[in-house]
C-alpha cells in the first residue's frame, strides 16, 4: 500500500511540474553526464526536443553556449552549491541561442537523489538590458515585446514613467490612464511588502530580486518574481521592474511541501517501526509511533539516549550494519534480533536505504517485528527434527522387519530338509539296532546284513543332501544378512550376489508363485555395499510380489545386469503384473506413499531403495509403468560407490 501511494505521489508531482508556466527538469545528482530525470513539455519546447531521451542524446554540456559554463554549473550542483537566478546564453536543439534564467534545489525525485531546476527564457531581458544605451523608443518598442511584466521608475521617487502591456495584464489594467490612477501599496498582497518596496524605491538602491505576493484591480492575487535594477531611461537615472508571473511555481512548491507532509503522514500511519537518522551520528531525526513501540521508547529523545549498539543482541552484528551504511551499501532485507530499551530481546526483520530527508543525507530504516513468526519457525523445526527422527526409527524398522520376514522364510525353506535329516537318521538309527539284535541273537543272515546296509545308504544320502541343501540355505542367508545389518564395503561379483539373495528370498517368492529370472555379466564385479544392493533387490522383488500380482495368481519378474559404455551399471527390474497409474509411478519414491494404506504398507520400502540408490551407490533410479503393461524401475549406479 505504501508503495502505491509513493507511485501515486510521484505521478501527482510530475502533473504538478506540468502545470508550471515556467520550464521545469529533473536532473540525476552526481551524474557526470548530467543525465536528465524529467522534463516538463514547457522544457522540451524550449530546448526544441521531443522528450528527455532526445534531450539527454543531446547532451546536458550542448546546450550551453560557453562548455565551461555549463562544466561550471554541474560541478557546483553536484557539491550542493546553488545559485538562485544564475543566467546563461543556452543552445537549442537546432542551433538557435537564447538566455536562460534558472534557480535550483536538491530534491528526491522518484526515490532517486536529484535537482531540480526552474529555466525562463529571459533573452528579451538580456536584449534590453545590452541596449540601454540605444534611444528610448527603441528600448520602449523591445520592452513592448517582453513577455514579462516592466515598468520603470524615476530614481529616488514613486513616479513611474514607464510600463509595457505585460505589466497591464499582469495587474488586469487596460490602459496606462488607469495605471496612473492606481496606489502603488494596493498592488500588494501584504503591506510590509509594500512598505519594503516603497523605501527601496526612495532609496534608489542597487539591482535586487525577491519574490512577492501581489494583487490585481479586481482583487486577485498572484506571485511574483521581482528584480529591480538602475538604468538611465530617456536621459534620466531610473530604476526599472521586471515582473515574473511564478504563481504556478509557488504554487508546485506548496505541493512539493504538503507532498513532504503527506510522506510524514504515510510514515506515521505505516504498520513497520520507521526511524530516519544521520549517517554519521546515527542519531534519529525522525521516528514514528511503532517503532517507539517496538523498543519500548515513548519518545524520539528517548531512544536517541540509547547507544545504537545497545539496540542490537550483538554489538559486533551493529558495527557491521553500522560501517554497511557510512559506505552507502543497502542492507537489504536482513534478520537481526534487537534489545529493547529495558534490556528485552526480540526478533526484526530490518531494510534500510541511504535518502535526502529535509535537504540533509540521511538513512531511512523499516523494522517488522517477526519474533511470533520466529518462535513458530523453532516450533516447526523441532517438529521437522522429531519427525525425521521417526521416519529414521521407521526406515530402520521396516529393514529389520525385510530382514525378519526374510529369517522366517528360511527357517520354513529349512525345515524340509532338516526334516528329512532326522527322519533318515532316526530309520539308519532304527536298521543299526536291528542288526545289533541279529548279531547278538546269532540269527543275521547274508541277505538281512545287505539288506539292512541298502536301507542304511539311502537314509545317509538323503541325510547329506538335505544337510548340504540346509547348509547352502544358511550360508546364502548368513552372507545376505551379515551384508544387510552390517553395511560394510567390499568388491564382489554382483550378479552372483543378487541370485544369493534370490536365494534366501526364495521360500517367500515360491509361496507366492512368483517365479525370477536373472540375467547378466557373472564376472561383473562391483567395490561398494552388497548390504545395500541386497536391500535394493529384496525391496524390489517383494513390492513386485505384493503389489504387481493378486494374491495366490503368482507371476514373473526379470532382473538384467550390464556395464554401460559409460562405465555405469544399469540394474533394471522388470515385472509383468498390473502396472501403475502415471500419478502412482511419479509419487512411488515418496516416503509413507503406499497403495495399500491399511492393508499392511508403510510406504517406506520403495523410500529405502531410493535413498539406497543415489545416497548409499551415488546413484540414480527411474520408474516407467502404464496400467496394463508392468513396471520396469532402472537403476544405474558407478561401478566404484562413492
Amino acid at each position: 500500500m505504501r508503495e502505491e501511494q509513493l507511485a501515486h505521489s510521484a505521478l501527482q508531482l510530475r502533473a504538478i511540474l506540468e502545470t508550471c508556466t515556467t520550464a521545469v527538469c529533473v536532473f540525476l545528482r552526481g551524474s557526470e553526464e548530467r543525465e536528465y530525470l524529467y522534463a516538463s513539455n514547457r522544457m522540451l519546447e524550449m530546448f526544441g526536443a521531443k522528450d528527455v531521451g532526445e534531450l539527454n542524446a543531446f547532451g546536458f554540456i550542448n546546450t550551453f553556449a560557453d562548455p565551461n559554463e555549463a562544466t561550471e554549473m554541474r560541478d557546483r550542483h553536484n557539491q550542493g552549491q546553488y545559485k538562485r537566478d544564475a543566467v546563461y546564453e543556452r543552445v537549442r536543439l537546432d542551433g538557435g541561442h537564447f538566455w536562460g534564467m534558472g534557480t535550483a534545489s536538491e530534491i528526491e525525485f522518484e526515490g532517486q537523489p536529484a535537482t531540480i531546476a526552474w529555466i525562463t527564457d529571459i533573452s528579451d531581458r538580456i536584449d534590453a538590458e545590452n541596449r540601454t544605451a540605444q534611444h528610448a523608443n527603441q528600448l520602449r518598442d523591445m520592452l513592448e515585446t517582453s513577455e514579462a511584466g516592466v515598468s520603470v521608475f524615476r530614481r529616488g521617487t514613486l513616479e513611474r514613467v514607464y510600463a509595457n502591456q505585460g505589466f497591464l495584464r499582469r495587474f488586469g489594467l487596460a490602459s496606462h490612464e488607469e495605471l496612473n490612477g492606481m496606489n502603488l501599496r494596493a498592488t500588494f498582497a501584504n503591506s510590509a511588502d509594500a512598505d519594503w518596496v516603497v523605501e527601496h524605491l526612495q532609496s534608489g538602491a542597487g539591482q535586487q530580486r525577491f519574490a512577492m505576493e501581489r494583487r490585481r484591480v479586481d482583487g486577485s492575487k498572484w506571485w511574483a518574481q521581482i528584480e529591480t535594477k538602475p538604468i538611465e531611461f530617456d536621459g534620466e537615472m531610473a530604476t526599472i521592474v521586471w515582473h515574473y508571473d511564478i504563481t504556478e511555481q509557488k504554487r508546485a512548491q506548496e505541493e512539493l511541501e504538503a507532498g513532504a507532509r503527506r510522506f510524514r503522514e504515510i510514515l506515521d500511519s505505516s504498520e513497520a517501526g520507521i526511524s530516519i537518522f544521520d549517517v554519521d551520528t546515527f542519531e534519529r531525526r525522525y521516528v514514528n509511533s511503532v517503532f517507539l513501540r517496538m523498543f519500548g521508547a515513548e519518545t524520539i529523545e528517548q531512544i536517541n539516549a540509547v547507544d545504537f549498539r545497545d539496540t542490537f543482541e550483538s554489538h559486533a552484528v551493529a558495527e557491521t550494519v553500522a560501517v554497511q551504511l557510512r559506505d552507502g551499501d543497502l542492507m537489504g532485507r536482513r534478520s537481526e534480533m534487537r534489545r529493547r530499551i529495558d534490556g528485552s530481546k526480540w526478533w526484526a526483520v530490518i531494510d534500510a536505504k541511504r535518502i535526502e530527508f529535509d535537504g540533509e543525507p540521511a538513512v531511512i530504516t523499516w523494522h517488522y517485528d517477526i519474533s511470533e513468526q520466529k518462535q513458530i519457525e523453532n516450533e516447526l523445526r523441532e517438529t521437522v527434527d522429531v519427525l525425521r527422527q521417526t521416519q529414521e526409527e521407521l526406515v530402520e524398522a521396516e529393514k529389520m522387519a525385510s530382514l525378519g520376514g526374510l529369517v522366517a522364510g528360511v527357517a520354513h525353506e529349512i525345515n524340509t530338509p532338516i526334516g528329512i535329516c532326522l527322519t533318515s537318521a532316526s530309520a539308519m538309527t532304527g536298521k543299526i539296532d536291528e542288526l545289533k539284535a541279529a548279531v547278538e541273537s546269532g540269527q543275521l543272515t547274508r541277505g538281512k546284513f545287505i539288506s539292512r546296509l541298502e536301507t542304511i545308504d539311502s537314509a545317509a544320502d538323503l541325510v547329506v543332501r538335505n544337510a548340504k541343501r540346509a547348509g547352502e540355505l544358511i550360508s546364502s542367508f548368513k552372507k545376505v544378512a551379515v551384508d544387510q545389518t552390517s553395511g560394510e564395503r567390499r568388491d564382489f561379483a554382483l550378479v552372483d550376489y543378487i541370485e544369493e539373495v534370490l536365494v534366501s528370498l526364495g521360500p517367500e517368492l515360491d509361496r507366492r508363485h512368483i517365479e525370477n529370472e536373472l540375467k547378466g555379466d557373472r564376472e561383473l564385479v562391483l567395490s561398494g555395499y552388497p548390504g545395500a544392493v541386497g536391500q535394493i533387490v529384496t525391496n524390489l522383488a517383494m513390492n513386485a510380489a505384493i503389489h504387481a500380482y493378486e494374491d495366490g495368481v503368482g507371476g514373473k519378474t526379470e532382473i538384467f545386469c550390464n556395464q554401460e559404455s559409460s562405465g555405469e551399471i544399469l540394474m533394471t527390474f522388470r515385472d509383468f503384473g498390473k502396472g501403475m497409474e502415471e500419478e502412482t509411478a511419479r509419487r512411488i519414491f515418496e516416503p509413507f506413499f503406499t497403495t495399500r494404506q491399511g492393508r499392511g504398507g508403510t510406504g517406506l520400502g520403495m523410500h529405502i531403495l531410493y535413498n539406497l540408490v543415489t545416497q548409499r551407490l551415488g546413484g540414480r533410479v527411474v520408474c516407467r509403468s502404464k496400467p496394463g503393461e508392468g513396471t520396469t524401475i532402472e537403476l544405474r549406479f558407478p561401478k566404484v560407490a562413492i
